[in-house]
């Protein structure tokens, strides 16, 4: 019975094998994945412009006519438009049946003109004008021109020096990736000399310089990714005591410094908030072949990154740090103190040779989207200045908060004022300016 017994297993193994393979057989199949069409653009339409020449659109598209449609192409087209910070909306549509490209860009206004006062705690203060057309030619140049004026104590005079300032920017040299910056400054200021944190003297300070600047960008467009840039910096400076005791460090220069640096930049700007990072590494050298009396050599670097926490709310770092070896008048240190670094110090304050400092700043709209912002920050870090201590603290800080105001029809259109205490100095200073701190 016991080969009859394992035959009769062995068909019934056989039979359960073609049910099984039957009912799998007649089991629906998944099918292959259908491959999405293949989508070639025909034709890139532009609408809204009304001052800005549409090549200032094209180049900046991650595609042309003739090229694949990707999905991901309509986020970094947007992107890369946004950052220009000349329009206010952008919206870039996937193409039509008929493969046709349809970019809304609706513009801001380019043209700044605004007046500026400041006033020192010694009564000091001056008055002057800013002129910015970011859109020059409808093709993103900037050009820069600046009058300032001294007007004695607590704006009493009008007879004062004048001080003037032009800059041209040429962000993109054929619309290539090639840049190119030039700048004239001539100055005739008050430079007010401290020591330990008090101001001893006052100068008649007199500056001419020039600056000459090419960058070419590594990436797919110019100012996304990373650029390198180089150039001359020439200035002549002199000083007369006005009043007070005269500083060993403080005398007449002339300087030629050959600069280059290699900066990273990939940010998404919302006008009101920015999300990603950027990263700066800028050096100087004195060059006497050139004409420059002071042979020293600088480097700086920066780190910035921003965070987006929802509705507008983010969280900024910053870091920054620099050195000076070699010669270094008084005038030609790192200036610390002021609106855009250490906060809640003067210029003049917080002289060094050497820093190493960071901030947190959080910026919250008042609702979301909002364009009002509170603002509340910190900077922090060590500064030597010879080895010495500025203000006798290995540590300097300064901390407040602020508040934001951003037109969004407006080209850099962020108004701000910052209040902040010097830990070192011991004193509230108060900033108005425009723009993000960074």
């Amino acid at each position: 019975m016991r080969p009859f017994a394992t035959k009769g297993r062995t068909l019934i193994h056989l039979l359960f094998l073609v049910i099984v393979t039957t009912l799998i057989g007649l089991s629906p199949r998944p099918s292959a994945a259908e491959p999405e069409p293949e989508i070639y653009i025909q034709k890139i339409e532009i609408d809204g412009l009304e001052d800005s020449n549409p090549r200032i659109v094209l180049r900046e598209l991650p595609f042309q006519e003739g090229t694949r449609w990707r999905p991901e192409m309509k986020d970094q087209a947007e992107r890369r438009l946004r950052n220009l910070g000349l329009f206010r909306n952008v919206v870039v549509h996937a193409p039509d049946d008929a493969g046709t490209v349809v970019v809304e860009a609706r513009e801001r206004w380019a043209l700044w003109i605004l007046p500026r006062l400041s006033r020192r705690d010694d009564g000091s203060s001056e008055i002057g004008v800013n002129f910015d057309e970011y859109n020059l030619w409808g093709l993103g140049h900037h050009i820069r021109i600046a009058v300032d004026r001294d007007t004695g104590k607590n704006f009493s005079s009008s007879d004062g020096h004048d001080s003037y300032a032009v800059g041209y920017q040429w962000a993109r040299i054929a619309d290539s990736r090639i840049g190119l910056g030039v700048a004239y400054n001539q100055s005739n200021t008050i430079y007010v000399g401290f020591d330990a944190g008090q101001s001893v003297a006052n100068y008649r300070e007199q500056q001419h310089d020039v600056l000459f600047d090419l960058n070419y960008g590594l990436g797919p467009v110019a100012d996304e990714g990373w650029t390198l840039h180089g150039g001359l910096v020439r200035a002549t400076t002199s000083f007369t005591l006005i009043d007070g005791t005269a500083l060993p460090d403080v005398g007449d220069s002339r300087a030629t410094n050959v600069i280059a640096g290699l900066n990273y930049r990939l940010i998404d700007n919302h006008i009101t908030w920015l999300s990603g990072q950027r990263f700066n590494y800028d050096l100087s050298q004195g060059v006497r072949a050139l004409g420059s009396d002071q042979n020293s050599f600088s480097h700086t670097f920066s780190w910035r990154n921003y965070r987006h926490l929802g509705e507008g709310r983010t969280v900024n770092f910053r870091i920054e740090g620099g050195q000076i070896i070699g010669d270094s008048q008084r005038n030609a240190r790192f200036d610390l103190g002021n609106r855009d670094q250490m906060r809640g110090y003067f210029p003049g304050e917080l002289l060094a040779t050497r820093y190493l400092y960071g901030t947190v700043e959080g910026r919250f709209p008042t609702e979301p989207d909002s364009n009002f912002f509170y603002v509340a920050f910190i900077d922090a870090g060590n500064l030597s200045d010879r080895g010495q201590d500025p203000l006798g603290h290995s540590l300097t800080a300064g901390f407040g908060g602020g508040i934001r105001w951003t037109l969004r029809w407006l080209v850099h259109g962020t108004l701000r004022v910052d209040l902040a205490y010097g830990e070192a100095s011991h004193n509230l200073r108060l900033y108005v300016g425009t723009g993000q701190t960074f």
